[in-house]
């Protein structure tokens, strides 16, 4: 039988608590000790860093619901919880989120350039035409809008190496990724039950061992998608390009179920 540290298996159920259980991850958060700022005192502190260095915003909390339009390019935003705040046109390029909680915020038209966003919770979350190219993300983002959203390059695969973090994996059940760009994009063992991904462009995006059941992919380019190991019983590839080109679709579980021309 395989042996864990104590270490590895504390990681591991902290981890499962903060990503699968949301509702409950907020008790981890000692608000107690956290500073309170305004959006001038966030645009202050920002200001204020010295050159060369993050600006550091862990251990805070945001009193204004409004905060479109900001520069947080390459802040600490660790283990902060956001929600229901709008954020929408602001720049987070670079970014540290990791471990936030971001449940029904509205991040529309924000950068996330290289940014970091792992075991974030990001439930009915708004990310239309938001940049996610290049983006870490492990996330739970059922219900979320990404319609619209470069997530080119982006980086959102369970890590199979490690065993106590494998367990991580970006969930989008349900959620809506019309029109998006998923160019060249890592997803491998995600969640996609329900997903659209309606006139998407998938080109060289890696989708292996995906739960894609009953996913609409009904007019997106699949040209060199990697489907090798997935679920597609009742998934939607009605008028996709790129068909011939799909990789291991020979070797996903229940393809004969999926819904073709």
């Amino acid at each position: 039988m395989k042996k864990y540290s104590a270490y590895t298996m504390l990681s591991k159920i902290v981890f499962v608590i903060i990503f699968t259980i949301p509702n409950t991850s907020y008790v981890l958060a000692n608000e107690r000790d956290k500073s309170s700022l305004s959006r001038d005192e966030i645009i202050s502190r920002i200001n204020n860093t010295a050159d060369g260095e993050r600006p550091d915003l862990r251990h805070t909390q945001f009193t204004d619901n409004d905060l479109t339009n900001m520069d947080f390019k390459q802040a600490n935003l660790h283990g902060l919880v956001l929600k229901k705040i709008n954020f929408s046109d602001s720049d987070f390029s670079g970014t540290n989120m990791d471990v936030t909680i971001l449940t029904n915020s509205n991040f529309e038209n924000v950068n996330f350039e290289n940014a970091s966003l792992y075991a974030v919770v990001a439930i009915d979350v708004n990310f239309r035409n938001a940049n996610l190219s290049n983006a870490r993300i492990i996330a739970n983002m059922k219900n979320a809008n990404l319609v619209g959203t470069n997530l080119q390059n982006a980086r959102a695969g369970a890590n199979t190496k490690n065993q106590p973090m494998g367990l991580m994996r970006t969930i989008i059940k349900y959620a809506k990724l019309d029109k998006a760009d998923l160019t060249n994009a890592t997803f491998n063992l995600c969640e996609a039950r329900f997903a659209s991904f309606v006139d998407a462009n998938l080109t060289g995006a890696d989708l292996t061992n995906c739960d894609l059941r009953k996913a609409d992919f009904t007019g997106a380019n699949l040209t060199n998608t990697n489907l090798t190991g997935a679920k597609l019983d009742g998934t939607i590839f009605k008028g996709i390009k790129g068909k011939d080109t799909i990789i291991g679709l020979d070797k996903a579980d229940s393809a004969s179920t999926a819904v073709f021309d």
